[in-house]
């Protein structure tokens, strides 16, 4: 199934960070199942913990529909999942498209629809079967839709999501799904064009948001990145900046020294390559240890180290490394390229970021292809989502002496990973 240029869009969006077709009673249990040995209505139900459980949320595209899927899996390593031959049970199937977010390690996760602005509570039982629990709606605060942007878990009692739609902080409740407040971010967007998220994290009590902007079909990127710092305690937006030196970025990564770099992926890079003079050139800046802005003194444009203006960083890897991927401008199919949405299923080559140089120099990895965003981690490891217009396959970034690829195959694309316990 070949992908249109809609279906890329929409993964580009919900990647950067993403209608329940059933639901459960008007007034579900929102208690958890409960540990076997713990359940007094099952006393003999042993004592022993489950082992991991791990949540993918992973999308089917269509000419015109799109479905999504919440799968239990117990690991992700080495894992293959297939509609034909797995247990159903392990799916919950929704319609549209969405993404999985929570806190790890809870026993509990959180469906953000693609279609209605609803959240939906998900109750994972011992025996690793998915059920839904409550649900809060976000309609009401102007947004149709549950393409938000980014989302952040902080705490149990809350959760920070990002609207595009009204370029406002949404503050709600896991716990008793419910809406606290709403927020502007101090961000204007110029009439015809469109706010897109990268990175959302945390540093020292605070909340970081990356955005920037595009045009209208969201494809050429704009000047500047938008720096905007969340206090937790009090959801006060403290400032939202911009960074003038480069474009929208996707990703982060951390290095050895607690440094967070920042860069584009393929869909940036690839769009300055085919539309120069509309497009802003990427370049990887930085944030130092501690800090919630970029480093004023520092920024690297590796395109001349790389022999190639399509590049993508930042991915992270294990003890503080972090890799860069790129692909010759001469190379095999560069030239048929329409859209920078093709970009991404070109076999990129890998490259380790020397953050002190800084330099690049080719990794030692059987890895290729390119992300669309930054790792996924899950259970102490970092996880790479690659796309091949069909399926998705997970590439561990964290693995002993370099990436390890093809360790999953699901079919859809993966939108997100979160371990529930």
């Amino acid at each position: 199934m070949k992908m249109n240029r809609f279906s890329w869009i929409t993964i580009c969006l919900l990647a950067l960070a993403i209608t329940i077709v059933s639901c459960s009673d008007d007034d579900p249990d929102p208690t958890p199942p409960q540990q076997g040995g713990d359940n007094p209505d099952n006393p003999d139900a042993g004592g022993e913990e489950p082992g991991d459980l791990f949540v993918l949320s992973h999308s089917v595209f269509g000419t015109d529909v799109n479905t999504s899927y919440v799968t239990t899996v117990t690991d992700l390593d080495n894992t293959s999942v297939e509609f034909e031959t797995s247990d159903l049970s392990q799916f919950v199937e929704f319609s549209g498209v969405g993404t999985v977010h929570a806190l790890p390690e809870q026993k509990v996760a959180y469906y953000y629809s693609g279609e209605d602005a609803t959240v939906t509570e998900l109750l994972f039982a011992d025996d690793n079967t998915v059920s839904l629990g409550r649900e809060v709606s976000f309609a009401g605060l102007g947004v149709t839709n549950a393409n938000f942007g980014s989302k952040l878990h902080v705490a149990n009692d809350k959760a920070f999501v990002f609207s595009r739609q009204t370029s406002e902080l949404i503050v709600w409740n896991p716990e008793d799904m419910s809406i606290i407040e709403s927020k502007p971010l101090g961000i204007t967007v110029p009439a015809g064009d469109n706010l897109i998220q990268g990175d959302f994290f945390t540093v020292d009590g605070k909340a970081v948001l990356i955005t920037g902007l595009v045009d209208e079909n969201f494809l050429a990127r704009r000047q500047g990145v938008n720096v905007t710092v969340i206090d937790i305690a009090t959801n006060n937006v403290d400032s939202t900046t911009t960074d003038d030196r480069t474009t929208f970025m996707s990703s982060s990564a951390i290095d050895a020294n607690g440094n967070r770099y920042f860069g584009p992926n393929d869909n940036t890079s690839g769009q300055h390559f085919l539309t120069p003079d509309d497009s802003a050139k990427p370049v990887i800046l930085r944030m130092l240890a501690g800090q919630t802005s970029f480093d004023p003194d520092w920024s690297y444009d590796p395109t001349d180290d790389l022999g190639s203006v399509l590049w993508g960083c930042c991915t992270q890897g294990a003890d503080g490394n972090i890799f860069i991927q790129s692909f010759p401008e001469d190379g095999e199919g560069v030239a048929e390229v329409q859209q920078n949405f093709e970009f991404g299923a070109f076999p990129f080559d890998w490259y380790d970021f020397d953050t002190s140089g800084p330099s690049v120099s080719t990794a030692n990895t059987n890895a290729k292809g390119i992300p669309f965003g930054g790792a996924i981690p899950a259970g102490g490891e970092g996880y790479l989502v690659i796309w091949d217009d069909v399926n998705s396959r997970l590439l561990r970034t964290t693995a002993p002496g370099g990436p390890q690829d093809g360790i999953a195959k699901v079919p859809g694309f993966i939108y997100n990973i979160v371990k529930v316990r």
